[in-house]
């Protein structure tokens, strides 16, 4: 390595560890799922289930009474005189 030269950060990177079992690296895939894995496992789902799902999440928005909802009037500062 040169003087003038940024030093370099090394990672001890751990070797494949091909010890544990299959059955065992499943179950930690299973529960630790992917971001990937959970938009597949979406796409599976059935087209009523997800209809449902929509659906009560309308009916929930829709139900909030007014004084519930959030109103966001701006107000402008008033000045000191």
């Amino acid at each position: 390595m040169e003087p003038n030269s940024p030093k370099k950060i090394q990672f001890a990177v751990p070797l494949f560890q091909s010890q544990i079992d299959p059955e065992a690296a499943e179950q930690i895939r299973k529960r630790r799922p992917t971001p990937a894995s959970l938009v597949i496992m979406n796409e599976h789902v059935p087209p009523e289930k997800d209809e449902k799902r929509t659906n009560i999440s309308q009916a929930e928005s829709q139900s909030a009474s007014p004084k519930q909802r959030k109103q966001s009037v701006f107000t402008p500062p008033a000045l000191k005189g």
